[in-house]
């Protein structure tokens, strides 16, 4: 599967995910999700405002695509129980000047939120399987 399989493309989906509360947040991003009709979506909102350089920008969406297939696809137990949705990542303060480098503190945070989502939303499936 290509990462274009799992793109969120309409504005309304986008819209309807940032007007959502976010399911995971740190001071630098956050991570909004909504239910879908079919299939699973990620988008992004990087600014250009706080990461200046596209290369870094690219390096955040990449890392993003990596820890949604790593948290999400491959764990078949949470995709056969949850209901189809989709998550936007969404930069929200100011970082560090290395926060997006190869090495730096930006990638330990997306993972730590994306685990967090996972687990919430296993959390919220397994409370529904019990229903």
């Amino acid at each position: 599967m290509s990462g274009r399989d799992f793109c969120l493309r309409t504005p309304e989906d986008f819209r309807r995910a940032l007007r959502s509360r976010p399911i995971a947040k740190s001071p630098s991003v956050a991570i909004h999700q909504i239910v879908l009709g079919d299939g699973f979506g990620l988008g992004f909102v990087v600014p250009k405002k706080l990461i200046r350089h596209a290369n870094q920008r690219n390096r955040i969406k990449r890392w993003s695509r990596e820890l949604f297939r790593e948290h999400f696809m491959r764990a078949p137990d949470l995709c056969s129980k949850t209901p189809p949705f989709a998550i936007v990542v969404r930069l929200v303060g100011v970082v560090g000047p290395g926060w997006a480098a190869s090495r730096g503190a930006g990638r330990e945070e997306l993972r730590q939120l994306f685990r967090e989502v996972a687990m919430t939303l296993a959390g919220t499936s397994a409370a529904s399987d019990c229903s």
